[in-house]
């Protein structure tokens, strides 16, 4: 939901939705893409989806935002 993205401070940050994946699809190849989610799942979806039209960079944060406020920054935002 919108109101969740406006808490992090991901400044390239951008729901998926069709206008995005329309954009995204007209991006060179090798353009860097990284995606999060709450707990991983959807971005993983996301990230191998990309893969396999081709993106030769595409990260994934494993276990979301969940585990990136665990794991790396205790101060990050959580929903």
């Amino acid at each position: 939901p919108p109101q969740d993205r406006e808490r992090y401070p991901f400044d390239l940050a951008r729901p998926l939705d069709a206008d995005a994946l329309a954009e995204i699809r007209q991006l060179d190849r090798a353009t860097p893409l990284a995606f999060i989610c709450h707990h991983g799942v959807s971005s993983r979806q996301a990230a191998e989806h990309f893969r396999q039209e081709g993106f030769r960079s595409v990260l994934n944060v494993t276990g979301g935002v969940a585990a990136w406020s665990q794991d790396v920054d205790p101060n990050f935002p959580t929903y």
